[in-house]
């Protein structure tokens, strides 16, 4: 399952943005959740009830912007990945993106393919993740049932 939060102040883009994910979903036989919201705030109330795999963020949203957005959910979260949705896409922004180690930014309108890539980009991690999680949790049965054996490497049995 990917975990997507949407937080765009244009109803019509998180709208869109939905379709995708649930098309990606659809083509790809993965859950997704995806959570919408309409501005940096609601985003910021809900985000420690929710862990997020990926947020799409608008740039450009009254009251917090999408950058004062990220800022703060990387203080609470380093890991989530945070991809930036703007019209205005400038050197500026790209730099306030580096600060908060923005993944990316999708131009607007929004096109599926840079959706999708995204969200490939991202299962993948967290495939590698759950492998290294069960290579790590096997390796500590392994070692755990050779000590109760009491047997050193250098031991032979008779």
């Amino acid at each position: 399952m990917i975990k997507v939060g949407l937080c765009d102040d244009i109803t019509d883009y998180n709208k869109k943005m939905e379709n995708y994910i649930i098309r990606y979903g659809n083509e790809n036989h993965l859950k997704v959740k995806i959570t919408a919201y309409g501005s940096g705030s609601q985003l910021l109330l809900n985000f420690q009830k929710r862990k997020f795999d990926i947020i799409f963020l608008d740039v450009s949203m009254p009251e917090l912007d999408g950058f004062e957005t990220a800022e703060r959910i990387r203080s609470i979260d380093e890991n989530v990945v945070i991809v930036f949705c703007t019209s205005f896409y400038t050197i500026s922004n790209a730099g306030k993106g580096f600060e908060v180690d923005a993944e990316d930014f999708l131009s607007k309108p929004l096109l599926y393919k840079k959706v999708e890539y995204l969200l490939n980009k991202v299962y993948k991690k967290k495939l590698l993740c759950a492998e290294e999680k069960l290579f790590l949790k096997c390796h500590k049965i392994i070692k755990g049932m050779v000590s109760m054996s009491g047997k050193n490497d250098g031991e032979k049995m008779a």
